[in-house]
């Protein structure tokens, strides 16, 4: 049994992204990136945030703040404009979706011939998880 995570709307999502790249190409900034996905989600008219401020906390203290790229339909959405992934970049996105307690994230690279994209699922999440 294949288990899927959000299927429906990270194709969506993908696809959008990978409209993207095609109208930019891979020589922008990551910034140049963010404006056009935002842009395209309110043609689609997609429920998201931009630079989505989370707290990890310990108790009643606040230890670190951190901005996500974007939150759409569930999904952790962080955009990058490098040479590759690194595995930092993935570790980073497992952070945000244990802290917003999300069960999908994203990372786009753009600086490539083609769009780079990683999915990240989060383990401890179960509540939107399909069955084929």
């Amino acid at each position: 049994m294949a288990e899927l995570v959000l299927p429906k709307e990270s194709y969506w999502l993908i696809g959008l992204l990978m409209e993207i790249h095609r109208k930019l190409g891979p020589i922008w900034k990551e910034i140049n990136y963010q404006d056009a996905i935002e842009v395209i989600f309110k043609r689609e008219k997609a429920h998201y945030e931009r630079e989505k401020e989370l707290a990890i906390t310990f108790g009643d203290l606040k230890i670190k703040k951190f901005f996500i790229d974007f939150i759409v339909e569930d999904i952790v959405l962080e955009i990058k404009a490098e040479n590759f992934v690194k595995r930092e970049d993935i570790r980073q996105v497992a952070r945000y979706l244990k802290a917003a307690g999300l069960p999908l994230g994203i990372i786009a690279n753009f600086k490539r011939r083609s769009l780079e994209y990683k999915r990240i699922i989060n383990p401890e999440c179960t509540k939107w998880h399909d069955f084929k």
